[in-house]
């Protein structure tokens, strides 16, 4: 209906997800002002009562999406621009893995110690399972055979096999400590998921990247922490493959020495860590990606905006660093980084952050003059289309 052939989706707290033009970066047809955008607008895909993140997965020409205040999947058609089913869950979340078919979800309960899977085709075959305290982040694996549960101030991971929805907790046997892992980052053929371990950001005191050899279920002996600096990262909460999958970038709030974030590649095949000299913003790091004019753009919440012990570099919740020479530039907004949507065949960054959305030219690393006002609260943006 919007005859876009390049569209960015935007969760607009307000009550609606709205419908943006990201090949011209203005609102669609002829409301093209894109310094003021309309209080309502006919493109835009209502019915959703507080959306609040697009959930990664789902099946061709659909997207998902969380309604925070009737805590509800809906699943948008892209052909239609409409909702075309939903399913309710249990409680809040702040976690949910969709299957790449789009008819099973996983959301994680940190209130009732909970993983719930939910039958996106019928209600009646909902599972749930108990017993797992502080549960909070769930990771699939690109193949959707696996769901990786990790759960607040546990020193252990947890798998689900979506196959036959079995959880198992992963045998850590093997390695000398697992300090509060926070997340993982699969390889692309899922053989390898490389688990992050927090450490002292989390309340522990070693932070860590450890590979699990996912088929068995075990953590590999190569990657046991040893004592050894070269094995050890600064600070985890986030991490990204690079273009070759050769390497794994991670970054994090370290807490101790240098109070401020971090930023670690760890060579996957010796698992050497390399620490480049950048001073990134501190709080809690959850948002990393890889945009044009090879820009790593990292985004945090619960950072500091003023503090005259960090460099101004390293003020705020956004940071753009440049791959290689590792060249830092920080952002203006002064708000919490919700998530961060590079555009693909352009230089240009999509970034929620504080409620408003804001484009970003990755030549420059500053925001373009051309911005799209969102009337609401802007919180996650997502490009549905080559």
């Amino acid at each position: 209906p919007s005859t876009l052939t390049k569209r960015v989706l935007v969760t607009n707290k307000a009550g609606a997800v709205e419908i943006l033009d990201a090949k011209n970066d203005v609102w669609p047809a002829t409301n093209n002002s894109f310094l003021t955008g309309p209080a309502t607008s006919s493109f835009r895909i209502n019915g959703i009562f507080q959306p609040t993140f697009f959930i990664k997965g789902g099946a061709s020409n659909t997207i998902a999406v969380f309604d925070h205040q009737s805590r509800t999947i809906s699943i948008i058609s892209t052909t239609t621009e409409s909702v075309t089913s939903s399913a309710p869950l249990n409680q809040d979340t702040d976690s949910i893995a969709l299957t790449l078919d789009g008819t099973s979800a996983f959301a994680a309960f940190r209130n009732t110690a909970q993983v719930q899977y939910v039958n996106l085709t019928d209600n009646t075959k909902n599972i749930t399972f108990d017993n797992l305290p502080g549960a909070r982040r769930l990771v699939i694996s690109p193949d959707n055979k696996f769901v990786l549960v990790f759960q607040d101030n546990k020193s252990n991971v947890s798998m689900v096999k979506v196959a036959d929805n079995t959880i198992k907790i992963v045998d850590a046997s093997a390695v000398a400590a697992l300090d509060n892992p926070y997340t993982a980052v699969f390889s692309s053929d899922s053989s390898k998921a490389y688990i992050l371990s927090c450490g002292a950001e989390c309340g522990g005191s070693t932070a860590s990247v450890t590979v699990l050899d996912v088929a068995n279920a075990k953590f590999t002996l190569q990657t046991a922490i040893t004592g050894s600096a070269a094995n050890i990262v600064d600070a985890a909460t986030v991490g990204l493959l690079d273009s070759t999958g050769a390497n794994l970038y991670v970054v994090g709030t370290k807490t101790n020495g240098w109070n401020g974030g971090t930023l670690n590649i760890v060579n996957l095949t010796t698992m050497a860590v390399t620490k480049p000299a950048v001073a990134l913003p501190d709080g809690l790091h959850t948002q990393l990606v890889l945009a044009s004019n090879s820009k790593l753009y990292i985004g945090s919440t619960g950072c500091t905006f003023t503090n005259p012990a960090i460099p101004s570099a390293a003020q705020g919740c956004l940071a753009m660093v440049t791959t290689g020479s590792f060249v830092i530039k920080n952002s203006t907004n002064q708000g919490n980084v919700t998530s961060i949507e590079p555009i693909n065949g352009r230089n240009v960054v999509y970034v929620t952050a504080g409620g408003v959305l804001y484009i970003y030219d990755t030549t420059t690393d500053t925001l373009q003059t051309r911005q799209i006002q969102i009337i609401g609260l802007a919180q996650d943006a997502r490009q549905i289309d080559p």
